[in-house]
């Protein structure tokens, strides 16, 4: 058994393939692409590991000693959640970090050089749904943590265990009480031109806002005006972090979708932003973990699905994130939220990116 405090980070290069799930080729990490189990037989041990009382299931764990963990977690989270669920249970974590897309890639080239790289995955929504897709997620049905998570949060194959939550933010130095943005539609006032930003990879955040619009009554058209006003002059950012730091910074006065775990430790810290009163609805995408079928250390798997779904709803809370479990985030109870249509994104996502990025030709880069 290993002690506390062995995780390591294995590395966060992001890997040049895309999401080939059907990828050929080594490993970037493999040694043997012969060792480990068959898909088949862990398929077989998650069986009766599901049927174990928890006392039992944390012995079996413990047994393994070892816990394999890739994760789209920021690297401070990632440590944070390393040396808590370590600290419980003297189980050695090994985190390897990266993007979501990057992750995707990685596993489907392990796995179709046969070799089990992780046990357990957290990542996103899409990406997970895509693994799942190919058989290569472990159903976990019955275990502890999922079964207290509401419905919307459990997934075939995985269950959420954060929300990444997207909702207008503005430089307080810059915004005056009386123009505070009070719904969405306000974000396409003529008073934000040129001091409004997008982030343009966001387009499940208008995928799922311009849905919302005309199931709500407004027609296709109108939806389309209101974005066409908010791209027109605005300053288009790479990444939320990008953006975080150019709005405190004024360079321009509001973010449309920034992310509130970026944005609440800025408030914390005495930086000009505020993002109260919330604009709803708070749209949310899920992030969520799974149990591989390949897990080399399937016990530990579970054990650690299970526990990130209970326990560790609290140091995701602590880590500054948004967590999958009701009442766990101050700030959004209560609030109206809006969740980001994963299967819809499946299978209309590229359309939706490409009617985003004609959006955003409007606009204005700024780095």
């Amino acid at each position: 058994m290993k002690s506390r405090n062995t995780y390591r980070f294995i590395g966060s290069a992001v890997l040049a393939t895309g999401m080939l799930l059907t990828a050929c080729g080594g490993s970037p990490t493999a040694t043997d692409p012969e060792q480990g189990d068959s898909g088949e037989e862990a398929g077989g041990a998650y069986q009766e590991l599901l049927g174990l009382s928890q006392d039992q299931l944390v012995a079996r764990a413990q047994e393994e000693g070892e816990l394999n963990f890739y994760t789209a977690m920021s690297s401070d989270l990632a440590v944070l959640v390393a040396d808590a669920f370590e600290a419980e249970y003297e189980i050695g974590v090994a985190v390897y970090r990266s993007t979501s897309d990057a992750l995707a890639s990685r596993i489907a080239q392990e796995q179709a050089a046969n070799y089990p790289g992780n046990d357990v995955v957290e990542t996103g929504g899409l990406e997970l749904a895509a693994l799942n897709d190919e058989g290569l997620l472990q159903p976990h049905d019955g275990l502890a943590g999922r079964e207290a998570m509401p419905e919307e949060a459990r997934s075939d194959g995985w269950t959420a265990d954060r929300y990444i939550a997207f909702l207008p933010n503005w430089n307080t130095n810059l915004v005056a009480a009386s123009e505070q943005p009070t719904s969405w539609e306000d974000l396409a006032d003529p008073r934000w031109d040129g001091r409004l930003s997008l982030e343009q990879n966001d387009y499940d955040w208008y995928a799922t806002l311009h849905t919302w619009f005309v199931e709500s009554g407004k027609t296709e058209a109108e939806a389309d005006q209101i974005f066409e006003e908010m791209a027109r002059d605005a300053k288009v950012t790479n990444g939320h972090s990008t953006q975080a730091n150019l709005l405190t910074a004024g360079q321009f006065a509001v973010s449309a979708s920034a992310f509130l775990h970026l944005t609440e430790p800025r408030i914390a810290d005495g930086e000009p932003v505020a993002v109260e009163p919330l604009v709803e609805p708070v749209i949310v995408r899920p992030n969520g973990v799974a149990a591989m079928r390949s897990a080399q250390n399937p016990a530990a798997a579970l054990l650690f699905v299970s526990w990130l779904l209970a326990d560790g709803q609290d140091v995701l809370a602590e880590g500054g994130v948004t967590p999958a479990l009701p009442g766990k985030s101050s700030v959004l109870t209560g609030v109206e939220v809006l969740n980001v249509d994963l299967e819809m994104l499946q299978t209309e996502g590229q359309e939706w990116a490409g009617r985003y990025d004609r959006l955003l030709t409007v606009g204005e880069v700024v780095e």
